[in-house]
């Protein structure tokens, strides 16, 4: 295996998957040497607990609605990634030009890249690789990076939208300290537009758990961890382990549950289908709240009409330290405008790259 030539390429990206939380201080540390040594830009995906450190890529997914020509080289570490516009964008890198680094013996290859597989620990292979300096393609992403989150500013931080809650949440959950991402839009919307400040410790469950046991799992975190833990999840979400709230009164979990009233993810799907069948068979719109699900289980419910009052309802739970929900309502078809919306504007930046 030959570090020198596999590190000789300017034009290398790190991709950061999934960590486990035991792992994601430790590993962090390591991944981010590697950063310095290369001068390679680390995409930190919204599971890796990479997000709150400094110089790491926040916007890769938003950005890649204007994308550069792909990287020369891929060091991939934990499991997949979030993005599919990241995924896509790598997928051309195979081979000898994609190594995986971890621990374990089988190859997470869904795009059929036939990546090279490092079998070692991210700590221990930090210190074999060789160091060459800083490079103007680490420059470039990090200027990148600066713009969209200027824009995000822009659009989103004055108005309470389902980016803008991603975006709260993300400020505000470092003062928890954990965080749980529930799939559909909330990972997504956190992975293409939040900005975490500091570091912070993330949990989801990805793969073939969907949208199962995602409150059972914020409970069972913050009595492990013995600290709030943040819960932004959909309404279907919820609802589907709506029992699980019981366990709230074991440990703080602050349940940030966006309300759209369906699966407003299946709007972002090119589905040859009708209006009301698309509403009928795959958003399941159910028309219900959660307040008195809140009074069902004895606890506080919020339901902030404004991005400020969003920010100080949170704030307050975290600081209270008490279990909540606090519902944020939305709608399915203003969300998907604003997301292509956005996706115009940051291809109207612009955004410069060396070819």
């Amino acid at each position: 295996m030959n570090f020198e030539h596999f590190f000789s390429a300017e034009r290398g990206m790190i991709l950061v998957g999934q960590l486990p939380v035991w792992e994601q201080r430790a590993a962090a540390a390591a991944i981010f040497s590697i950063s310095q040594k290369t001068g390679w830009p680390i995409f930190a995906d919204a599971l890796s607990g990479m997000r709150g450190f400094a110089g790491v890529i926040q916007h890769a997914d938003a950005i890649l609605q204007s994308p550069p020509p792909a990287p020369d080289r891929l060091l991939h570490f934990g499991e997949s990634y979030v993005s599919k516009r990241v995924s896509q964008w790598v997928r051309s890198v195979e081979g000898e030009n994609y190594w995986q680094v971890h621990l374990h013996s089988e190859m997470r290859d869904p795009f059929f890249q036939n990546p090279t597989v490092v079998h070692v620990a991210i700590t221990d292979f930090a210190t074999q690789v060789p160091a060459r300096g800083e490079s103007a393609w680490i420059q470039e992403w990090r200027a990148a990076d600066q713009a969209v989150e200027a824009l995000c500013v822009q659009e989103f931080d004055a108005n309470l939208s389902e980016p803008a809650v991603a975006r709260i949440v993300a400020r505000e959950a470092v003062k928890a300290g954990a965080l749980l991402l529930g799939n559909s839009m909330p990972v997504r919307d956190f992975d293409a537009f939040g900005m975490v400040p500091s570091p912070l410790f993330v949990l989801g469950n990805r793969g073939a758990s969907g949208i199962d046991g995602n409150l059972a799992t914020a409970a069972g975190a913050a009595c492990q961890l013995g600290k709030p833990v943040v819960a932004l999840v959909g309404d279907l979400t919820a609802l589907h382990d709506l029992n699980s709230v019981a366990l709230f009164n074991r440990a703080p979990v602050i349940a940030v549950i966006v309300n759209n009233h369906g699966g407003g993810i299946f709007r972002f799907l090119p589905l040859p289908v009708s209006e009301p069948d698309l509403q009928t068979f795959w958003e399941t719109p159910h028309g219900v709240n959660f307040q008195g699900a809140a009074a069902q289980f004895g606890l506080e419910w919020q339901n902030p009409k404004t991005a400020a009052e969003l920010a100080q309802n949170l704030s307050e739970a975290i600081r209270e330290g008490h279990s909540c929900m606090i519902e944020v309502q939305t709608d399915r078809a203003e969300n998907l405008a604003l997301h292509r919306a956005f996706g115009e504007k940051v291809k109207a930046l612009g955004l410069q790259w060396e070819q």
